[in-house]
């Protein structure tokens, strides 16, 4: 079966990722039996436990060629091309570590070393990989391992932002504040998986909804208009294209995602650059360019629930995509409550 999906998933021009789960097993299990020393152990000996499940230490020699196996197994046998890594932060700390190593070093160290098999094996498998750790935190010694960033300060960010007590337009300036930062002070060229939810924020934590019963129908399509215009890869989290494929209520987005991505391929290529516009109103203005300025595409999203009004440099526009309602006024545009656009400057 796994064959045939990924098949048909390059024929289509599309690349397959599979999710790897490298803390690992139950201990009633007999692979967590047969690898004790793969166990990451408390100060007693005992073995370290999360998620009911043993923590083994990706540090481990053994394990850590296990996984080159595993994942060159995969890239041979099925084609994959590639995976999303769980915990990849590391584990519990290891109060019985292979030599070299202290009992803090199953977190950080633990961490690259996992994300480093598995690319290790996908290359062995024959493939150049793309690989995407679940590593909540932006540190530099990932990057050379990393091809997407799995960008949770982002997903924060606005958790925080919208629980906050600021206004609209608040909102708006605070978050380009904070994406500029971000962008500085990244790695150059690393690549940000953009995403409203994923699996353990609409099940457990955070608020522990989906973005379209949290914000809304209209603003979560702004929000994801916003995460898919700038730079980076735009995550949405399965069903919430169409509730109704997990029996949960909420409106079909299929059509709508459908257009905004074919936008955002059409107009706005990945080595784009960026620059935020301050409107100090609850417009979230940006341009992407290319590398001479020569192609500059405006976009407004209006994050409110109210019209607010963009001042441009052209009574006539080239508008080349839009959602939700907009009028022309001179050189002004009006924009009617979390309506998207994007226009040719």
């Amino acid at each position: 079966g796994a064959s045939v999906f990924i098949e048909r998933a390059h024929q289509l021009g599309l690349r397959v990722m599979f999710d790897f789960v490298p803390h690992r097993p139950r201990p009633v299990y007999s692979f967590a039996k047969e690898h004790d020393d793969w166990i990451s152990k408390k100060r007693d000996g005992s073995n370290q436990i999360e998620w009911e499940c043993v923590s083994f230490d990706y540090n481990n020699p053994g394990y850590y060629q296990y996984n080159v196996d595993l994942a060159a197994y995969y890239a041979k046998t099925f084609g994959l091309d590639g995976a999303r890594i769980d915990c990849s932060m590391g584990g519990l700390s290891n109060w019985q570590p292979v030599k070299g190593y202290r009992p803090s070093s199953s977190g950080l160290a633990a961490g690259i070393n996992v994300t480093k098999a598995i690319r290790e094996g996908f290359i062995q498998g024959g493939k150049t990989p793309i690989l995407l750790p679940e590593n909540f935190h932006p540190n530099p010694a990932y990057a050379q391992y990393t091809d997407i960033f799995y960008d949770m300060p982002l997903f924060r960010t606005m958790h925080n932002l919208y629980h906050a007590n600021i206004t609209e337009a608040e909102y708006v300036g605070t978050l380009q504040h904070w994406l500029e930062a971000e962008r500085k002070t990244s790695v150059k060229g690393q690549v940000k998986l953009r995403f409203l939810g994923n699996h353990d924020t609409v099940s457990w934590t955070f608020d522990a909804q989906r973005a379209q019963t949290l914000y809304g129908v209209k603003r979560a399509k702004a929000l994801w208009s916003i995460l898919s215009l700038i730079d980076g890869v735009p995550y949405i989290y399965q069903g919430d294209e169409d509730p109704a494929s997990y029996n949960l209520q909420g409106e079909n987005l299929e059509q709508f995602f459908t257009n905004l991505f074919a936008a955002r391929s059409t107009l706005i290529p990945d080595d784009y650059d960026i620059s935020y516009i301050y409107t100090d109103t609850p417009v979230f203005a940006f341009t992407r360019s290319d590398e001479k300025g020569e192609d500059i595409k405006l976009v407004l999203v209006n994050l409110s629930e109210s019209s607010n009004c963009y001042e441009l440099e052209s009574e006539e526009p080239q508008l080349l995509y839009t959602d939700g309602g907009y009028r022309l006024e001179g050189s002004k545009i009006i924009l009617e409550p979390y309506t998207t656009v994007i226009i040719k400057k």
